[in-house]
C-alpha cells in the first residue's frame, strides 16, 4: 500500500514491524511522527497494528479540515 507525506512534515513514511506488530514513521531527519509505536511492546501491546495494511491505512487517514465563511468576524 502506497503511504501518504507526513502530515506534519510531508515527509516519506515508512512501514516497520516484525511478522506480528507494525507501525509507520515519518523517515525526515527532524520530524518523530508515528504512528503504531512498538519500541515496548510487552508494555504497551495495543499501541501497534497486527497488519501492515491496517498501519498503513491509519497513516493515511486524514481528516478533513473545517473551512469557515468568514462570518461572524
Amino acid at each position: 500500500m502506497e503511504l501518504k507525506p507526513c502530515p506534519f512534515c510531508g515527509g516519506n513514511g515508512r512501514i516497520a514491524g516484525d511478522e506480528r506488530l507494525y507501525y509507520v514513521t515519518c523517515m525526515s531527519v527532524h520530524c518523530y511522527a508515528s504512528i503504531g509505536e512498538i519500541y515496548d511492546r510487552d508494555a504497551m501491546p495495543d499501541h501497534a497494528f497486527s497488519a501492515s495494511e491496517d498501519a498503513a491505512a491509519a497513516w493515511n487517514h486524514r481528516v478533513p479540515l473545517e473551512t469557515t465563511s468568514g462570518e461572524g468576524k
